[in-house]
């Protein structure tokens, strides 16, 4: 009898959690387990691209997380579909989740913290607090996520594991057009390219004016900008206003991102505040790139200073543009720091590590709540 597990997720949009939520799908192991999938709210990008695939998902629809008849729903759909345990992933998807199961009867609860946890009133901590008490798991994808929760939020020490974000390594790096900035014997450098949500908290502005910077030394350099988001418009307004919508490419959602990252020389992510352990950082290290990045939260444990990359203060555009300034003078150490980055990346950064220990967790919760026949 194969363990079913049900994802319940907000949405499947192209972000750091969906991207995990299919890597799942796509390497779980058929002979142990079972997979579904829930939106809560509404589909997106993943979500049609693994129902594509076969994947077992739907979408609820749900408006209001916090009312009884959301609840109700979600636990009728457990029980319909013989789930053993429910993975939630991120709030507010983890506490509706949870509850629901809860009521649902016998099910494994795993509550999986992807970014820096939100700073909840006192009545969200309280019920936080509450229905930790009733989670097997709950997974954090870093050290400082986990002393949050524990100093913040009051979670047992006990049932918090830090799990971090494992990538898959690229499969192509081969664009099917490449971008005449891009062709083969092009003479721009440095590229510098960030793959991110266009949030404010991803610091893209602060990158512009440090890029600014950069053109005054390397008048050829180019910045390509992966992602789309509500920032975009702003975005390249700013470029205008600075004067370096020349040498700044918007490439929008890209749903393989080693292409890009393969034409990079320094990849950057200037996150300025709420930042978990972001896989794009990951996916740079996997292709050997160096990292230039903000010194904020759980990407010093990926991003270790003058070792695989460099930290700057978040916010700090100017001293971004040093670090970046730093590694685009200095090639040798720029590939050096590449390659440091890939060791790191194979010895802990690796999918079938993440996967490894997750399916072990979902073997120790299904023996302990005895959700299988001997």
């Amino acid at each position: 009898m194969k363990i079913r597990i049900a994802h319940l997720v907000e949405d499947m949009g192209m972000g750091g959690i969906e991207k995990i939520i299919q890597s799942i799908f796509l390497s779980y192991d058929k002979t142990r387990f079972e997979h579904l999938f829930l939106c809560l709210s509404r589909g997106g990008i993943i979500y049609e691209s693994i129902r594509s695939k076969g994947a077992q998902a739907e979408i609820l629809g749900i408006k209001n997380y916090n009312s009884f008849t959301s609840m109700r729903k979600v636990s009728f759909w457990l029980k319909k579909n013989r789930i053993h345990i429910v993975h939630t992933h991120a709030h507010p998807a983890g506490y509706l989740g949870r509850t629901a199961a809860f009521m649902a009867g016998n099910i494994g609860l795993i509550y999986h913290v992807h970014t820096m946890p939100l700073d909840l009133m006192t009545r969200h901590h309280i019920k936080e607090s509450a229905i930790g008490l009733i989670t097997d798991k709950i997974l954090c994808i870093s050290n400082s996520a986990r002393d949050y929760l524990i100093t913040k939020q009051f979670y047992v020490k006990d049932k918090i594991e830090v799990l971090y974000n494992g990538v898959n390594s690229p499969s192509s790096t081969k664009f099917i057009e490449k971008p005449e900035y891009l062709a083969e014997g092009s003479d721009c450098y440095p590229i510098i390219g960030i793959v991110a949500s266009l949030t404010e908290n991803k610091g893209h502005a602060s990158l512009l004016q440090a890029f600014r910077e950069i053109i005054k030394e390397y008048p050829k350099a180019r910045l390509l900008i992966i992602g789309d988001g509500p920032e975009m418009s702003n975005l390249i307004n700013l470029s205008d206003r600075l004067g370096i919508q020349h040498n700044v490419n918007f490439c929008g959602v890209q749903q393989n991102v080693f292409p890009y990252l393969a034409c990079l020389d320094i990849f950057v992510l200037p996150s300025i505040f709420r930042e978990g352990f972001p896989c794009t950082i990951i996916e740079a290290m996997a292709m050997a790139k160096p990292v230039v990045a903000s010194n904020l939260h759980g990407i010093p444990e990926a991003v270790q200073d003058n070792v695989n990359g460099l930290l700057f203060p978040p916010g700090d555009s100017s001293s971004m543009a040093k670090a970046l300034l730093r590694l685009t003078r200095d090639q040798k150490m720029s590939r050096a720091f590449g390659e440091q980055g890939k060791k790191i990346y194979q010895a802990t950064f690796t999918f079938e590590q993440m996967m490894k220990r997750l399916e072990e967790i979902y073997v120790e919760i299904a023996q302990k709540r005895h959700l299988l026949p001997d």
